[in-house]
């Protein structure tokens, strides 16, 4: 009997996964919880989430990347209902933001952070998605359980937004040189 090191196709397609999109979402994780080892926990349970219904994926119905951004999406939910804070710090955030991203829309330049604070939530969900992660309209569409000409409504408001309260300069940096706000 001869045996390989070969990996079969559906355990080497995941793999590829991986190595394709495991950065991405660490940084969608690390920027909501803040804290390096919960997030890495939380990336490792998302894959192995994704490893173990690997099988239910559906190419028809979701790219690979939005179905894994959903998976990462659910665990920060589980996360969050876990570890409900207790202090008053954390109710003291305004509308429902987390802490983590409180701190996050801090550190970027005051006259960004300041136009992104008159952006909704899910507003800067959608702009981040799409500015800093690359997803498609149809993708950030399938992860907030929204039609895609309702996101590309959204998104373009939202940019119309950002226009009017930052320089051209800030806006055009923000828009080609987003890995310098995330």
């Amino acid at each position: 009997m001869i045996h390989t090191n070969t990996v079969p196709a559906q355990d080497a397609l995941f793999l590829s996964w991986y190595d394709s999109y495991a950065a991405d979402i660490y940084r969608y994780v690390i920027l909501r919880i803040g804290v390096k080892e919960v997030a890495e926990d939380i990336v490792s349970e998302i894959f192995l989430s994704a490893w173990k219904h690997r099988a239910r994926y559906n190419s028809g119905k979701a790219s690979a990347k939005t179905w894994l951004f959903t998976i990462a999406k659910n665990a920060l939910i589980d996360h969050y209902r876990k570890t409900k804070p207790q202090s008053e710090l954390f109710e003291n955030i305004k509308d429902g933001t987390d802490l983590m991203e409180t701190i996050h829309w801090n550190l970027l330049s005051d006259e960004i952070q300041v136009a992104l604070q008159k952006l909704t939530k899910e507003q800067r969900e959608i702009v981040e998605l799409r500015v800093w992660h690359g997803f498609s309209h149809a993708e950030i569409a399938q992860l907030v359980s929204k039609d895609e000409r309702a996101v590309r409504v959204m998104f373009h408001r939202s940019l119309q937004s950002l226009k009017k309260h930052i320089s051209p300069q800030s806006y055009l940096s923000f828009l080609f040189f987003p890995f310098l706000f995330s």
